[in-house]
C-alpha cells in the first residue's frame, strides 16, 4: 500500500482529522472545528495510525509532509 492508497482507506472524517493534524492543530482545536469531542478526535487518530501503521502525530506529519493540506485550513 502506498500513501495514496492509505489515504483513500480513511473515512472522510479521518481524512479531515489527519489533514488538520498535519496543519499543526491540537485535538481540542480539531474537535471544536468539527463539532465533535476531543475523545472522538482521539478515536479517529487511533484509526488513522492503525491504517498507516504509525504511532504518533509526529510520525503522521512526517509521513505526509510533502502533501499540501492548505485546502483543509480552518476558517475562523
Amino acid at each position: 500500500f502506498g500513501l495514496w492508497d492509505n489515504w483513500r482507506s480513511l473515512t472522510p472524517r479521518e481524512q479531515q482529522v489527519a489533514a488538520q493534524v498535519c496543519l499543526g492543530y491540537s485535538n481540542r482545536q480539531i474537535a471544536a472545528h468539527m463539532y465533535i469531542s476531543p475523545e472522538t478526535v482521539k478515536y479517529h487518530l487511533h484509526n488513522i495510525f492503525s491504517k498507516y501503521r504509525l504511532k504518533s502525530r509526529t510520525q503522521l506529519q512526517q509521513t505526509l509532509k510533502e502533501w499540501d493540506f492548505s485546502a483543509w485550513e480552518q476558517v475562523t
